[in-house]
C-alpha cells in the first residue's frame, strides 16, 4: 500500500450469497474524488431491498467483485472533484446513487445525484430520500400522471416506496 493513503472501514462483498458474505474490512482505501465527483463522509446509509438480490446474485446487473454495497447516503462533503461547483466541502447533503458504495465510512458520488440536505432533516431521515421518495414521485406523477382528487392504489405501501407514495400522495390531494 502507498504511504499516504487513508483507510476507512467498509461492508465489503467477495462473492455472491446471503447475509454471511457482508465483511468488514477496516483497511479500504478511502476513494478520491475525479472532476464531477464528490467525497461524501457518510453519516446514513439506506438499506434497499434491491441491495440484497444484488448481494445474493439474483439481480439483473451484478457488479464485479468485490463491492461495496449502498445507493442512498447522508452526510457531509469532505471534498469536491475540480469540476464541481454546486457544492463545497462541509455541505450538508442526501445521495441517491454512489459511484463506490454506501455501507463504508466514506462514498463517492457524482455530483448530478446529490441534493442539499436542509437542516429541518437529520441524517438517518436524508438516507431514507433518495430511491423511496424519487421512485415513489416518479411512479405516481410521470408514470401514473395522478392528480388531487383522484385515488391510488399502493400495494405494498409496507415498505420504503409504498410509504413514501402514501405519503406523496396525501399531501397532494
Amino acid at each position: 500500500m502507498a504511504t499516504g493513503q487513508k483507510l476507512m472501514r467498509a461492508i465489503r462483498v467477495f462473492e455472491f450469497g446471503g447475509p454471511e458474505v457482508l465483511k468488514l474490512q477496516s483497511d479500504v482505501v478511502v476513494p478520491v474524488p475525479q472532476s464531477h465527483q464528490v467525497l461524501i463522509k457518510v453519516h446514513a446509509c439506506g438499506v434497499n431491498p434491491v441491495e440484497t438480490y444484488i448481494r445474493s446474485g439474483a439481480y439483473s446487473r451484478k457488479p464485479a467483485l468485490p463491492y461495496t454495497p449502498g445507493s442512498d447516503v447522508a452526510g457531509i462533503i469532505e471534498s469536491v472533484g475540480d469540476k464541481v461547483s454546486a457544492f463545497k466541502k462541509g455541505d450538508r447533503v442526501f445521495c441517491y446513487s454512489t459511484v463506490s458504495g454506501g455501507y463504508a465510512e466514506f462514498a463517492l458520488a457524482a455530483d448530478d445525484t446529490i441534493y442539499p440536505l436542509p437542516e429541518t432533516l437529520n441524517f438517518r431521515q436524508g438516507a431514507a430520500l433518495g430511491i423511496p421518495y424519487f421512485t415513489a414521485c416518479r411512479a405516481l406523477f410521470h408514470s401514473a400522471r395522478a392528480r388531487a382528487g383522484e385515488s391510488v392504489l399502493v400495494h405494498g405501501a409496507s415498505g420504503g416506496v409504498g410509504l413514501a407514495t402514501c405519503q406523496i400522495a396525501r399531501a397532494h390531494g
